[in-house]
């Protein structure tokens, strides 16, 4: 894996610290593409838990929350969006902010539709290996860029390969994100075979369940993730002949309580800002 050098680091962190520096003298109303002020976000409140993480919210009707990471991806996600469309299916995108930066569109999209996005990274940076500091400009660089692009600011976050060091975790607390991973995976990134596919995640199935999926690859353009769509076209009638809907990770878990647990206030963005002059952030991937 190539990085960037520390010139381009500092220059990712400085456009971090200046797009949050306009977000808090907007008092909390980011900038639209046209230059006018979009929608008001709401304050930064979690509407489930921030802080603990979460892989199912147990519960005893067939409502589970189907979710796509590392997108948006072009043709795979648009016709991702037809075939929940078809079949009247909620999901939750956790998408990587530089697809968002190349389809702020498609993103858009994603919303207009009634699912939920996430935040998983700029870059999809594995956060085990970054500093503090590069961890910290992964997700609120992201964070405000999907605030200043649909209006409203993420609730959720799923750190990339569902790892992440625990200052992470406190750092998503002290922002209003909760962590969500994952119950049921055919580890679609790995097979390309549908059927195996669908086949796994059947056989995790219950309901309250988190299912993994892939709609991109860490971000990158144009990813041949064709599979995810030969899976849906399978999976989605299979859930309706057991009686499954899908919903979004947040619904899920107000169905679940689970967001009764610790429903509080998050620190302003400027004060979850760690100390220490951060000179270097995430780096771009190749």
């Amino acid at each position: 894996m190539r990085h960037r050098g520390p010139r381009r680091s500092f220059f990712l962190l400085a456009l971090a610290l200046g797009g949050l520096a306009a977000l808090f003298a907007t008092a909390g109303r980011p900038e639209g593409a046209d230059g006018r002020h979009a929608p008001a976000a709401p304050p930064l409140r979690a509407a489930v838990p921030a802080g603990a993480r979460v892989g199912d919210a147990p519960l005893r009707a067939r409502r589970i929350a189907l979710t796509f990471d590392d997108g948006p991806n072009g043709r795979i996600t648009r016709r991702v969006l037809d075939l929940l469309a078809r079949h009247g299916a909620r999901a939750t995108f956790f998408v990587v902010g530089a697809a968002v930066e190349r389809e702020p569109e498609l993103v858009r999209r994603i919303q207009r539709e009634g699912h939920e996005i996430g935040v998983h990274t700029q870059f999809h940076r594995r956060l085990t290996s970054a500093t503090a500091e590069q961890a910290w400009a992964e997700i609120v660089y992201e964070l405000q860029l999907l605030a200043r692009l649909t209006g409203r600011r993420p609730r959720l976050f799923r750190p990339p390969y569902g790892a992440e060091p625990r200052e992470i975790r406190r750092l998503c607390a002290r922002l209003g994100l909760r962590e969500v991973t994952w119950s049921a995976s055919g580890h679609d990134w790995e097979s390309g075979d549908p059927e195996r596919i669908v086949g796994e995640i059947l056989g995790q199935l219950r309901p309250g369940a988190i299912v993994l999926l892939h709609d991109g690859d860490e971000g990158r353009p144009d990813a041949d993730r064709g599979v995810v769509v030969a899976v849906l076209e399978r999976l989605l009638p299979r859930l309706q002949s057991l009686g499954y809907r899908s919903v979004s990770v947040s619904r899920l878990l107000r169905l679940s309580g689970k967001h009764r647990a610790a429903a509080a206030h998050a620190a302003p963005l400027r004060d979850a800002i760690p100390a220490a002059g951060a000179r270097r952030s995430a780096r771009r991937r190749p």
